[in-house]
């Protein structure tokens, strides 16, 4: 698998393979089967379904799914990042003044990104949905880490020589091993919450088999689904995600992932992720209706290569050496192009 080298053999909970949270477009297991073909029967099955706090799902500018921190988190345990004053990443939240050039990024044109602040898609910092983000739980072979790599723009093509994480913190560093680069998305390692096993977890070694309850009568309708997330309190595990840190203000979606996000959306709702949370949070820029073009189509397996949109590669770089300290304890991934 790439870039192990001064990685433990597995910085994942699962003992017989990688826990992968996923928050995008794999949340259809449909997909993974497709990205994943080697290892259908291992790869693309839903483990679990898991939550990540302090947390926001977005679109990014370069309009597939992504993840930044809450802004006004500062939890005292959990997976949420404790961003130190003056080192926060990009601002989330719109500046003053532009408001009013924002309009809903679902049904936006490519030169706008935020929603006006009273739209149905505004963000409100008070606002629970805007600081979790709720995904599934995969348990992936090596191969198919390093296929899916591919898929997120985290190839050695992309990052030949990447940059160690300077952090003088263990857990920081174990959390986030390299700076993001030229990486499309980079690999973090992150602490999320199951609420609900979809197979038994003794058969990755956490938990124990009175921890595996599946429900299918509870996962029928997305009322249940709601009311069971909210009752579980689950167990916390380390999961792979995938987070573009360098992109965390929200732009318009990509025409061609409304469709596959739209098929994720259904596929893993029947599954269990809440139906409330998505409708109050994806619907902002998935608008419902909208299916795959083309009969199969997961997306490019090379990732992303329309340029880095914003910055040079050395700006970049330049920003994640002065904010590396400010996701300490934190969680959070992404799936780009996926």
């Amino acid at each position: 698998m790439e870039l192990s080298i001064g990685l433990p053999a597995n910085p994942t909970s699962s003992q017989t393979g990688t826990f992968y949270f996923a928050y995008g477009s794999n949340l259809s297991p449909e997909q993974m089967a497709g990205r994943c073909p080697e290892y259908p029967a291992t790869s693309s099955i839903p483990v679990a379904i898991a939550r990540l706090d302090g947390w926001r799902w977005i679109i990014c500018a370069r309009g597939y799914a992504n993840i930044v921190p809450f802004p006004r988190t500062s939890p005292q345990s959990g997976g949420a990042p404790k961003p130190m004053s003056g080192s926060e990443p990009e601002t989330l939240l719109p500046q003053d003044g532009e408001h009013d050039q924002h309009p809903h990024p679902a049904t936006a044109p490519a030169s706008d990104a935020e929603p006006k602040p009273d739209s149905p898609g505004a963000f409100h910092q008070d606002d629970d949905d805007d600081s979790v983000v709720w995904g599934l739980i995969y348990n992936l072979t090596a191969v198919s880490e390093s296929i899916l790599d591919g898929y997120e723009g985290h190839h050695t093509c992309r990052n030949p020589s990447p940059t160690p994480n300077p952090s003088p913190d263990a857990d920081e560093v174990q959390r986030k091993p390299f700076l993001q680069g030229r990486w499309d998305y980079n690999k973090l390692y992150l602490p999320v919450r199951v609420t609900r096993w979809l197979q038994d977890p003794v058969n990755y070694g956490v938990g124990s088999i009175r921890s595996y309850a599946p429900s299918p009568e509870a996962t029928s309708t997305s009322d249940k689904a709601d009311q069971a997330a909210d009752e579980s309190e689950g167990t916390e595990i380390t999961a792979l995600v995938y987070v573009d840190e360098i992109r965390t203000r929200p732009g318009p979606v990509k025409p061609e992932y409304v469709g596959r996000m739209n098929r994720a959306i259904r596929q893993s709702v029947e599954l269990g992720i809440p139906k409330g949370w998505v409708e109050r949070v994806m619907r902002r820029w998935i608008v419902d209706g909208v299916e795959v073009g083309e009969r199969g189509y997961v997306g490019r397996s090379d990732g992303h290569w329309e340029g880095d949109e914003h910055r040079t590669h050395g700006e970049n770089h330049q920003s994640e050496l002065e904010t590396s300290h400010s996701w300490v304890g934190g969680a959070g991934r992404k799936s780009g192009p996926t």
